[in-house]
């Protein structure tokens, strides 16, 4: 059986070893023939056939088949002796065959100092490579960082958001997050996140980015473990431009305006509404607001309660007979 790349196959640059169609033309040429396959029923939907196989009988085979698996990938390669196309190429480079218009990797760099292990160069350590690295590329992090914008809430105003997942990357609810920005000028701000009301695993944070320049974040999630608690680290940043933002635009944003008023308790004013709005001012009632707190153990009728309480508790004991 004959390795074929399809369609979506020569579209995608981590299947491919080489930057032109015809030297990877040469180099599936060049590919022994496999003599095991393990077929698979079907193909899911959704799937993707990535490289094909054609026997003697010229009926076409599925060798490599790709998917999406949440937020991972996943392959399946049917061939089942890719060990012959690696003795192939031994074999090559024991034969001599050094020919540059063939491709042949010649033998892996000497390794600068004893002990240090060389990286194999053939084809088919690297083709492993890049299948390795193509599905581990999007794997998400244990702990990631997001900056969104708020700005309902003021110019410069942002939302600090951090993923937290365990070690098998379920989501953890019980995790210690702390962001530490650093502003334009050097100062430092250390904010606790707490956790997000829509969805498990994210906490979260907002603040007011109203100095212009690049800000810089730290993220530090400490997860408790079975046997000692773990540090994740992750680092992100943002540009705020706050005069960019408030002069983006010369209209006046009504909605928003009339937003904002709802939610502090004030009033959208016209422009010709502002004459009866300063007669107004000297007779309006201005709404104040007082915190007052006092000790309450401090106050003599609570240490009288107090003091009747544990007579009545006594007394009720000693009728009880009780110690």
């Amino acid at each position: 059986m004959r390795l074929e790349l399809t369609r979506d196959g020569w579209l995608q640059p981590w299947i491919r070893l080489h930057g032109e169609e015809p030297a990877e033309q040469q180099r599936l040429e060049r590919m022994p023939a496999f003599l095991t396959l393990n077929p698979p029923g079907y193909v899911r939907p959704g799937a993707q056939v990535m490289a094909e196989v054609r026997d003697a009988e010229d009926t076409v085979w599925p060798a490599l088949i790709v998917q999406r698996f949440g937020r991972g990938r996943t392959a399946a390669v049917c061939i089942g002796g890719l060990w012959r196309w690696r003795l192939s190429e031994g074999l090559q480079q024991l034969q001599g065959n050094t020919n540059p218009n063939l491709s042949t990797p010649g033998p892996a760099t000497p390794a600068t100092s004893p002990g240090t292990p060389t990286e194999d160069l053939s084809d088919h350590a690297r083709a492993c490579r890049q299948l390795m690295r193509w599905l581990v590329s999007d794997v998400p992090r244990r702990l990631e960082v997001d900056i969104k914008d708020l700005p309902q809430q003021g110019t410069g105003a942002v939302r600090l958001t951090a993923s937290v997942r365990g070690a098998d990357f379920d989501v953890l609810e019980n995790a210690d997050v702390r962001f530490k920005v650093t502003a334009p000028d050097g100062r430092e701000f250390e904010l606790t996140g707490v956790p997000a009301d829509t969805e498990i695993g994210v906490f979260e944070a907002e603040m007011s980015a109203a100095q212009e320049g690049a800000w810089r974040l730290t993220a530090t999630a400490i997860v408790a473990g079975s046997e000692s608690p773990e540090t994740l680290t992750a680092s992100s940043g943002w540009a705020s431009q706050p005069l960019q933002q408030e002069l983006r635009s010369v209209s006046i944003q009504r909605q928003w305006l009339e937003e904002l008023a709802q939610k502090t308790g004030g009033r959208v004013v016209a422009l010709d509404e502002v004459d009866d709005l300063v007669r107004q001012l000297p007779t309006a009632a201005a709404p104040l607001q007082e915190i007052r707190s006092w000790p309450i153990w401090h106050s003599w009728w609570v240490f009288l309660v107090a003091v009747l309480l544990l007579s009545v508790d006594w007394t009720l004991r000693r009728r009880k007979g009780l110690p």
